[in-house]
């Protein structure tokens, strides 16, 4: 299968022109590694590190675009005009701008802030697909490309809002093709940039009804959905209209998510809520941690609802009392 021809941008603030020596030299880095991209439609992307390397040490043809448009050139490595390296942050590129109106207009343009952005023109030679057993987020690293051109741009990337199926790679392992296909059917909540499906929430009263839909979790990097793990816990207490039994199973969701993700639950301030105003006096329930209860060594923290659970604490918090007053 051969690979089609794709592209992708990023948003740098050290796009640059400088003039010297009656030169205008355009400068600015086209990729950046081991950065994650924008959600590109249900999938993020990374570049490695040596994803160029075979490109340019056989000294690809390269040009640079104004909106990856052919008719707009610029430059060109076989002409000397634009020369391309990497470094440890990415793939720089500069670039000797002619006197014509496209290299006139470009110039304006970037002075007054309209285009800002860089992208890379490539075709994957080859790739690794990636699927979070936990998440669903699938990601795509970039191991070895075709590069064929550098472009400025005015979009750094192509939002989730705007990329359907259409979009999919077609080197993406079928089975994540077509859980993506469905995903992109369902209903979804704008969380943060990204566009979530009810799974990724640990509330939904209603599947249909995204305004039920409370407490994101589940996003496409790890680093993201530990934040919101954090933030799920901290706005627990703040939730309202939502029934009891709904609570309970967040509750119980939430805490196990947060023990998966390493998550320390135990100083929140926001977990009594989660331990349903546990009544039991002792440092440890106090703090939230029933589990390691000191007033009976048979606390069962999450399950202290039950009639045994409550009776332990009953007599827990009746010893306490008859202590502090003696």
């Amino acid at each position: 299968m051969i690979n089609k021809p794709e592209n992708r941008a990023l948003r740098i603030s050290e796009l640059r022109v400088v003039s010297a020596n009656g030169k205008r030299t355009l400068s600015g880095y086209a990729a950046v590694f081991n950065s994650p991209s924008e959600d590109l439609g249900g999938w993020i992307e990374y570049v490695a590190p040596n994803a160029f390397d075979r490109s340019l040490a056989e000294n690809a043809d390269v040009r640079c675009l104004v909106e990856h448009d052919p008719v707009r050139i610029v430059g060109r490595t076989k002409s000397g005009t634009l020369r391309i390296t990497t470094d440890s942050r990415g793939l720089k590129f500069e670039c000797d701008l002619p006197d014509t109106s496209v290299a006139n207009d470009l110039i304006t343009s970037i002075e007054r802030g309209d285009l800002d952005a860089c992208s890379f023109g490539f075709v994957a030679v080859k790739q690794e697909w990636t699927e979070d057993a936990q998440t669903g987020a699938v990601t795509r690293t970039l191991i070895d490309v075709d590069l064929l051109d550098t472009s400025v741009v005015a979009y750094p990337a192509y939002p989730a809002t705007s990329v359907g199926v259409r979009s999919l790679p077609d080197s993406m392992p079928v089975e994540m093709r077509s859980r993506i296909s469905r995903r992109s059917t369902q209903k979804t909540k704008s969380v943060d940039g990204h566009e979530l499906t009810a799974d990724c929430f640990l509330i939904v009263l209603d599947p249909n009804d995204i305004n039920t839909w409370h407490l994101p979790w589940k996003f496409p990097t790890a680093a993201e959905t530990v934040d919101h793990l954090r933030d799920a816990l901290a706005r627990f207490d703040q939730v309202e209209d939502v029934p009891d039994a709904d609570l309970k199973a967040a509750k119980k969701k939430l805490l196990q998510l947060c023990k998966e993700h390493g998550i320390d639950t135990s100083e929140s301030k926001s977990i009594r809520a989660l331990t349903d105003q546990c009544t039991c006096p002792c440092p440890q329930c106090l703090a939230g941690s029933c589990g390691i209860c000191s007033a009976d060594p048979q606390c069962l923290g999450a399950e202290r609802n039950s009639e045994r659970s409550a009776s332990w604490h009953a007599d827990a918090m009746l010893k306490l009392r008859l202590a502090e007053a003696s």
